[in-house]
C-alpha cells in the first residue's frame, strides 16, 4: 500500500470471490464482484482490536475505500482503487 503513516502497511489480496484485508490494525473479509473497471465491495467484516493511533487512521481509510462500488486501475504490479477523487494503491509482492 502506498501510505506516509509510520505503521504496518495495509494488505489486500483478493480471492475468488472474496477479498481478505488486513486494514492496519484488524483483519477481515469482504465479498467482491469484477465489473469492467469497477469493484463492488460487500460488508467488510473485521476484527475488533484497538490499536495506536496512526493504525487507527490508515485503517479508517483503508474500510472507507472498500466500501461499495469503486473504481480501479491496473498499472504493472500496482493496482489502485478509487472512491471519487481518493484512490488507495496496493502492490503486489
Amino acid at each position: 500500500v502506498t501510505q506516509s503513516l509510520d505503521t504496518e502497511p495495509a494488505t489486500m489480496v483478493l480471492n475468488d470471490s472474496t477479498a481478505e484485508v488486513f486494514a492496519g490494525c484488524n483483519t477481515g473479509t469482504a465479498p467482491y464482484t469484477v465489473d469492467g473497471t469497477t469493484i463492488e465491495f460487500g460488508v467488510l467484516a473485521l476484527t475488533r482490536m484497538a490499536c495506536e493511533d496512526v493504525a487507527m487512521q490508515l485503517e479508517a481509510t483503508v474500510t472507507e475505500m472498500l466500501q461499495g462500488t469503486v473504481e480501479y486501475d491496473i498499472e504493472g504490479t500496482k493496482l489502485t482503487i478509487f472512491q471519487g477523487t481518493d484512490g488507495l494503491t496496493f502492490t503486489s509482492n
